[in-house]
C-alpha cells in the first residue's frame, strides 16, 4: 500500500481484480476529518490541556495551516511540546509564527534553526551523510560515513545527542537512524535542503566511500571475529560469533562500491587507477573483506559488487582509450 504517486509504483499496483485504487482527491472530506481529529488528539497532549483558550487557539492554527497534512500537524506539535508554558500564555503568536505552513516552509524553518545553532557542522554532517546512505544506519555506521570523530564509536550516548540535534529530520529506533518521513529526505535530495552539501551530492558519495575504505582498512583483518576455525560453515557457528568488531562497518562492507558509482565517472577514473585507493586497499584486504561479508551473510552482495566495479573498469578503460 503507498500513498505516495510515482510512476514506477503505479506501474505494479495497476487495478485489477485483487487491487483496488482509491482517489483520495475524491475522498478529502475523509481526509479532512482524520487530520481533524488528530488535531484533536495531539493538541490534547500538550501541557496546554488545562488551559481551553489556549487550546482553542493552538487548535485554530494547526487547521489553519495543516493542509491537511498529518506530518505537519505531528512534527509541529513535537516542537511545542518543549515550548515552556509560560511562553505559550505570553508569546503565543511568535511561537505559532515558527511553523509556517506546507512540509517545505516547515523544513526551511527548522533547517535555518540548525544552521544558527552552535552544533551546525556536526548536524550538517550527519544530515548529509543520512541522506545519502542506502538503507537507515547504525549509530556506530553513523560515525563512520559522517566523519565523526572515531572515539565517538564509544560514546554512543553521545551519538545520539547529537542526533537528537536534527531530530526534526531524524528519528532513531533502536539504535538505527531513519528520517521521519520520505519527504524530509526528499527536501535535502531535490530541494533547498540541498545546501548541506558543500560541494555537491557526488562528491558527498564519494566522500562516504573514501571513508568506507579508510575505515575498513583500519579494522578488517583475517578471521577478525576470531573464530579460530578457517572453512568452518556460518549455520554452523553463527550464534557463537562475536560480531562487534564488524558492527561499525557493516553498512561500508556492502555498500562502498555503490558510492562510487553514484560518485560518477569523474571520480572513477581518479580512484580506480593502478595504485589508487581502490586498487590498494583490494591487493591488501581482498580476502579480508569477503569474509567479513560472508560473516554477515552478505556474500551474494559482494558478487554484485564485484561485477559493479567490473562495469566501472570497462567504462574507465574505453574512456581513457577515447
Amino acid at each position: 500500500m503507498t500513498s505516495r504517486y510515482r510512476p514506477d509504483i503505479e506501474k505494479w499496483l495497476q487495478a485489477d481484480t485483487f487491487h483496488q485504487k482509491i482517489n483520495l482527491e475524491l475522498n478529502s472530506t475523509h481526509i479532512s476529518h482524520a487530520v481533524n481529529a488528530f488535531i484533536d488528539a495531539k493538541v490534547s497532549e500538550l501541557a496546554i490541556s488545562d488551559d481551553n483558550e489556549l487550546q482553542r487557539k493552538v487548535k485554530n492554527y494547526l487547521l489553519e495551516n495543516s493542509e491537511e497534512t498529518f506530518l505537519w500537524v505531528s512534527l509541529v506539535c513535537k516542537r511545542l511540546e518543549v515550548v515552556p508554558l509560560w511562553k505559550m500564555q505570553l508569546q503565543l503568536t511568535e511561537v505559532l509564527g515558527e511553523f509556517p505552513p506546507g512540509l517545505e516552509q516547515l523544513y526551511e524553518r527548522m533547517m535555518n534553526q540548525i544552521e544558527n545553532g552552535e552544533s551546525a557542522k556536526f548536524c550538517k554532517q550527519i544530515l548529509s551523510s543520512i541522506t545519502l546512505t542506502l538503507r537507515p544506519i547504525h549509530l556506530k555506521e553513523l560515525v563512520t560515513t559522517a566523519g565523526l570523530q572515531e572515539e565517538l564509536l564509544y560514546d554512543l550516548q553521545l551519538v545520539r545527542e547529537l542526533v537528537d540535534l536534527c531530530s526534526s529530520f531524524l528519528t532513531l529506533q533502536e539504535e538505527m537512524v531513519y528520517f521521519v518521513h520520505q519527504s524530509a529526505k526528499d527536501y535535502f535530495s531535490t530541494c533547498k535542503g540541498e545546501r548541506i552539501f558543500h560541494s555537491g551530492q557526488a562528491d558527498g558519495h564519494c566522500e562516504i566511500m573514501c571513508r568506507s575504505l579508510e575505515v575498513m582498512s583500519r579494522t578488517l583483518k583475517r578471521d577478525i571475529c576470531g573464530l579460530q576455525m578457517p572453512g568452518v560453515l556460518l549455520s554452523e557457528v553463527e550464534s557463537d560469533i562475536n560480531k562487534n568488531p564488524l558492527t561499525h562497518i557493516q553498512y561500508a562492507c556492502c555498500y562502498w562500491i555503490s558510492h562510487l558509482c553514484l560518485a560518477g565517472q569523474q571520480h572513477h577514473q581518479l580512484y580506480l587507477s593502478d595504485c589508487g585507493k581502490v586498487h590498494t586497499f583490494l591487493q591488501k584486504h581482498f580476502l579480508h573483506w569477503l569474509e567479513a561479508l560472508s560473516l554477515i551473510g552478505e556474500m551474494s552482495k559482494g558478487v554484485l559488487m564485484i561485477t559493479d566495479l567490473q562495469s566501472m573498469l570497462t567504462v574507465n578503460d574505453s574512456a581513457i582509450t577515447l
